[in-house]
């Protein structure tokens, strides 16, 4: 188990490496929080207004809207898995480089 400290360093080394895809990513989730938590509230203007209220415009509007709501939460979490795997491999290949420099430092230092 990771103790706080160290997941407070891989945390900063994280944020250090992907500052504005990290923001970004911040900004992406909560589009998608927003456009996830409004679909329920058209689905129920299209029950309540379209089909039980028979008011065919209201109908086209609403399901519409929600489509292309929809569309946008499907799109921008494609980006954020994009922007996760982009971190997650630049992450990757940041730690395996300062570990490979820290071996080099310690056979050096041996064969000193």
């Amino acid at each position: 188990m990771m103790s706080k400290n160290n997941l407070n360093r891989f945390i900063s080394f994280v944020y250090k490496n992907n500052r504005k895809k990290f923001l970004l990513s911040i900004l992406l989730v909560f589009i998608v929080t927003i456009t996830d938590l409004v679909l329920p509230l058209f689905a129920k203007n299209i029950i309540d207004n379209g089909i039980i209220g028979k008011n065919i415009e209201g109908l086209f509007l609403f399901l519409s809207m929600f489509i292309i709501f929809s569309a946008v939460s499907i799109l921008v979490d494609i980006c954020l898995k994009y922007l996760y795997s982009f971190m997650r491999n630049n992450v990757g290949i940041k730690l395996r480089l300062r570990i490979l420099n820290h071996i080099i430092y310690l056979v050096v230092l041996v064969n000193i």
